[in-house]
């Protein structure tokens, strides 16, 4: 049992760890915090990786021992071959290809500043008040939609704290008479038109206000990210061949 406690142990400390990369010392060795078989961490290298700990790791014999162990399965890695496998090597770059894309749209989100007005805000509680008549129509993917081929159609009458969160936000950005662009569903995809709205009886509850105002900012920050990702694609030189593979 003790056995197990320590390879759990020692799995926390491999993973707060792998984000950092060591490299072979090039300083003399009175730089050297410590030394692995002929690797070396530099005082400075162990420096920032203290600062940079995480909390599971408690204080620095933590994590010089969490050190040695990753370092030690490394080297037997290396001697196994194991960084030579294909198929490392493909994990490899696909740790890298979605890091990169990661980094690439928490950046572009992160400097996005979408402005929302006392209007947009008022617009969405009242839409909490009023029942909407919805005429709903499905396809089997967004490029259908997109074209007309609808697969189905149905009018509802719903409230708005009836639909989902994405369906909700995306109705209350209309007037009556306006449609969505194409909502992916598990089965396809939909549009929904705001045919009309009427009042509710009796007293209804609506959201906070502040939880509106930053639930609208979030819906224009990801409207404007799908257009930047639609303007890529646009202006990008694409050829497609799939279509002839098989053939």
């Amino acid at each position: 049992m003790k056995y197990i406690y320590y390879i759990i142990f020692v799995a926390l400390f491999l993973t707060a760890l792998m984000a950092f990369p060591f490299h072979p010392l090039k300083q003399e060795p009175k730089a050297a915090a410590l030394v692995i078989n002929k690797h070396v961490i530099t005082r400075d290298e162990l420096e920032d990786l203290y600062m940079a700990k995480s909390p599971q790791v408690q204080d620095r014999a933590a994590l010089v021992n969490a050190l040695i162990t990753k370092e030690l399965m490394i080297q037997e890695a290396q001697r196994e071959g194991i960084d030579k496998d294909p198929a490392f090597r493909k994990s490899i770059e696909n740790f890298y290809e979605q890091s990169l894309i990661k980094l690439l749209l928490d950046r572009k989100f992160a400097g996005l500043h979408a402005e929302v007005s006392e209007g947009d805000v008022e617009h969405y509680l009242d839409l909490y008040k009023k029942l909407l008549h919805l005429t709903i129509w499905s396809a089997d993917d967004i490029q259908s939609a997109a074209n007309g081929r609808f697969t189905g159609m149905e009018t509802r009458t719903l409230r708005c704290q009836d639909l989902s969160e994405e369906v909700r936000e995306r109705v209350a950005a209309l007037k009556e008479g306006e449609s969505t662009k194409p909502i992916r569903t598990g089965a396809g995809c939909m549009v929904i038109r705001l045919d009309r709205t009427e009042p509710l009886s009796g007293v209804v509850t609506v959201p906070d206000r502040q939880a509106v105002q930053l639930l609208l900012k979030e819906q224009k920050k990801r409207q404007e990210m799908d257009q930047w990702l639609a303007d890529l694609r646009r202006n990008a030189a694409i050829s497609d061949f799939s279509g002839k593979a098989g053939r």
